[in-house]
């Protein structure tokens, strides 16, 4: 089992990270962080998904609900 980095972890990775999410990572952003890269790619995907697009709020996080349940992505879905 790959162990999470710190929560407390001060990268310049991990910054915008922990600035999209109110000042803490949450455990999955603990595991992408192991890649940089893709934990910067995955950040930048998601806060345009979560804030940029047009979409009815209630209609985004339903669609996201939705794609977790059809995944068996207990996390995403509560």
């Amino acid at each position: 089992m790959i162990p999470y980095l710190p929560a407390d972890l001060s990268t310049p990775e991990s910054l915008p990270i922990k600035e999209r999410r109110g000042g803490n990572l949450l455990n999955l952003d603990r595991i992408l962080l192991y890649c940089p890269p893709f934990a910067l790619a995955w950040n930048t995907f998601f806060g345009t998904v979560r804030q940029s697009l047009t979409i009815d709020p209630k209609l985004r996080e339903l669609t996201i609900c939705y794609i977790g349940i059809l995944n068996k992505a207990e996390y995403e879905v509560d």
